[in-house]
Order: structure tokens, then C-alpha cells, then sequence
């Protein structure tokens, strides 16, 4: 089984996974679809690895934020992009979303992606969200 022992190299296995998801993100257009499918699975693979080896690394408390943050930040996050899906002020920031994502080859259905893009990011917000309040208040 494949281990990362240093710092140092989780680290460095973090940095490549973030740097192909850059490439991913910036130059989508210009990738042929197997190739950034292959790039995707790469970043998919070190995440999976980074995130065993940090998980193995942190103290009970930070594994205990870490879990209380995914769920409430996650759900709050969640019911926060419902809310504001019905609000008719944030139509142009759906809509540009929609646009970002039809401008990727490959895509069929562009509402449906940008929708589950919506959904993931207010996740990830709110997650952040919630991390930094609940570092902020065991301090």
C-alpha cells in the first residue's frame, strides 16, 4: 500500500493535485476530453491519497471540526444555494454559470452541470464558513 510519510511530500502530492486541477480549470477548452478525463482521475487519485495521509495526521479535535464543519457548513451551504435559486436577483450569476459551462467541449446538458456546480460550491463555502467559526470559537 502506497503511504506518505513525510510532510514534505503530502505537501508536494497536495500541490500536484491542485496544479493539474488548475490545468483542468484554466485550459478545459484547449484538453482533448480523454486526456482531461485521464487529468481528472489523476487529481481524483492524489486527492484521495493527501486526504488519508492528512486525516492520519490531525489531532481528534481537528478530525472532530473537520466533521462537524462538512455536515452543518455542507448543509447550510446547501440550503443557502436553494434559497437563493429562488431569488430572482441571483438569475444573472446562474445564468453565467450556465455560460462558463457551455463553453466546455463535451458538455450535453449545461443547466444540469452548472446546477450541481452551484450546489458543490455553496457546500464548499459553507463548509469554510463554518470551519473558520468553529476554530475561531474553540480558541
Amino acid at each position: 500500500m502506497f503511504t506518505i510519510q513525510t510532510r514534505k511530500t503530502r505537501r508536494l502530492v497536495g500541490l500536484a493535485s491542485l496544479a493539474l486541477a488548475l490545468t483542468i480549470f484554466i485550459g478545459r477548452s484547449y484538453i482533448p476530453t480523454p486526456f482531461a478525463w485521464a487529468i481528472v482521475l489523476t487529481v481524483l487519485a492524489l486527492g484521495a491519497v493527501w486526504t488519508r495521509a492528512y486525516w492520519r495526521d490531525i489531532g481528534e479535535v481537528a478530525r472532530d471540526g473537520q466533521k462537524t464543519a462538512w455536515l452543518w457548513g455542507g448543509v447550510l451551504g446547501l440550503g443557502t444555494a436553494f434559497f437563493l435559486m429562488a431569488i430572482p436577483a441571483a438569475y444573472p450569476l446562474i445564468g453565467a454559470i450556465i455560460d462558463w459551462v457551455d463553453t466546455s467541449p463535451g458538455v450535453v446538458n449545461a443547466s444540469f452541470v452548472a446546477g450541481v456546480l452551484w450546489a458543490f460550491a455553496a457546500q464548499m463555502i459553507g463548509f469554510a464558513l463554518y470551519w473558520a467559526y468553529w476554530w475561531i470559537a474553540k480558541r
